[in-house]
């Protein structure tokens, strides 16, 4: 057995045994591993429109988009002309002032004269002759065997001469012709509405300066009128008293626009459709 254990010791191998040691450190706990994540913030742009008189708009908005545009409705008429303003319309139109008169149905022909000095008298409405009757006060004999028969020869002696025309007419259409044998005579010539010959619609009195004379364009007196009314056309066949101009008008306004940010909620590193705000981060 002795024999056995020299033997082992002389025929195998010696073996050496190696020591290795590890550096090792404890971590104190508030000491960590830090991974650092760079978020933004994210938005999208939306346009605010505010419409203004062009070249007029507030500070705020000072993007112009000339195809956003609307014009306001025209304004009522005015006498006051409105200011004149880039993209300003002005219509401008001019107001007639009319009195409407009252309708004459009887004529007084008064002659201030002793002497028969009447020869004729005809009524006319443009060129048309007007049909009508007559009855004379204090007329000398004969009379409606001489007027209106077209000879102007025979002379009649008149006092007051009342005429029906027959049907009410507008006083500023009626002519009459008188026919005197003589000049220089004062008469004066009543227009009435009806057969009353009280309140007369106007009158006038002249001295004749011809035998043949024709009275219109009578003097008007206040009792011929109606109403008075407007319109916006000339008339010729109406009483003129007034005229003046009036306006209307009516704004372009062009639209004009700011950018707003709407933000996306909080910080991301990226979200679809929106766009990075570079200078806003964590």
């Amino acid at each position: 057995m002795k024999l056995l254990l020299l033997l082992l010791l002389i025929f195998v191998p010696k073996i050496q045994a190696k020591i290795y040691y590890l550096d090792a450190q404890i971590l104190d706990e508030n000491e960590y591993q830090i991974k650092e994540t760079k978020k933004y913030r994210f938005y999208k742009e939306e346009k605010i429109y505010n419409y203004f008189i062009e070249d007029e708009n507030d500070q705020d908005f000072l993007n112009k988009d000339n195809k956003k545009y609307f014009y306001t409705t025209y304004s009522e008429y005015s006498k006051e002309k409105p200011e004149s303003l880039k993209n300003r319309e002005i219509k401008e139109r001019t107001v007639y002032i009319y009195q409407q008169l009252k309708r004459a149905k009887y004529v007084r022909l008064e002659v201030f004269s002793d002497d028969e000095v009447l020869t004729e008298y005809r009524i006319r409405k443009g060129r048309e002759n007007l049909k009508s009757s007559a009855f004379c006060k204090n007329c000398s004999e004969f009379y409606y065997m001489n007027l209106e028969d077209e000879d102007y020869i025979t002379g009649v002696k008149i006092n007051i001469l009342d005429i029906d025309l027959k049907y009410n007419s507008d006083i500023n259409d009626i002519e009459i012709d008188i026919a005197f044998n003589t000049n220089d005579v004062k008469y004066k010539i009543t227009f009435y509405e009806d057969d009353n010959l009280t309140n007369p619609l106007y009158s006038q009195e002249k001295l004749s300066t011809a035998n043949l004379i024709t009275i219109d364009k009578f003097d008007i007196l206040d009792t011929a009128f109606i109403e008075e009314f407007q319109l916006y056309t000339k008339r010729n066949d109406m009483m003129l008293k007034d005229s003046y101009q009036e306006y209307s008008y009516r704004d372009k306004y062009i639209g004009y626009y700011k950018i707003i940010k709407n933000y996306y909620p909080g910080y991301v590193e990226s979200v679809e459709g929106y766009i990075k705000d570079n200078d806003d981060f964590i």
